[in-house]
């Protein structure tokens, strides 16, 4: 990675890489990633320690244990936790399973569920916004077809008064 690393969506100076995204953010989108539903849990990396690296790291550590990966998925609590952190915070867990395994039953999970919701909610309101454009455009045309049928006929009645006037004289 470069020095001067670049906003994937913006094109402002980044500060930080998404390694679920795969993209460089700045200040502003790492704070609209850690608000958004669907990338508030992705794990993000400050570009110092990736120049650092030349490469992110694909394992991710706990945040309280930090020599831990986060290797274990509590379907309880729908969040991803290291060995110490099941002991201490999931003991009464009934399904703790390794992350591999909890991939597979992703489909189950509330943030799936919640992430496919906001995905057919942004959908919808795309597809809203489209119609309420193509309606502006539509509105638009109309209210320039009215001036310029305005205008000519103001034209004309202009031009006819002016004939009229240089027949008096």
């Amino acid at each position: 990675m470069s020095s001067n690393s670049y906003c994937d969506p913006c094109s402002e100076e980044a500060i930080k890489f998404c390694l679920d995204c795969e993209e460089c953010l700045c200040e502003d989108w790492v704070d609209h990633h850690k608000v958004f539903r669907a990338t508030r849990r992705h794990r993000l990396m400050s570009l110092p320690s990736i120049s650092r690296s030349e490469k992110p790291s694909e394992e991710d550590f706990c945040e309280v244990h930090q020599d831990v990966p986060l290797d274990l998925y509590c379907m309880q609590h729908d969040e991803v936790c290291c060995r110490m952190c099941i002991h201490s915070n999931h003991q009464s867990c009934k399904e703790v399973l390794p992350l591999e395994a909890a991939s597979k039953h992703i489909h189950k999970s509330s943030l799936f569920g919640d992430t496919l919701l906001e995905c057919q909610n942004i959908g919808t309101t795309l597809e809203n916004l489209r119609k309420a454009r193509d309606e502006n455009i539509n509105e638009l045309d109309s209210v320039e077809n009215a001036i310029l049928a305005d205008i000519s006929k103001w034209k004309n009645q202009l031009i006819t008064k002016i004939r009229t006037s240089e027949k008096k004289n």
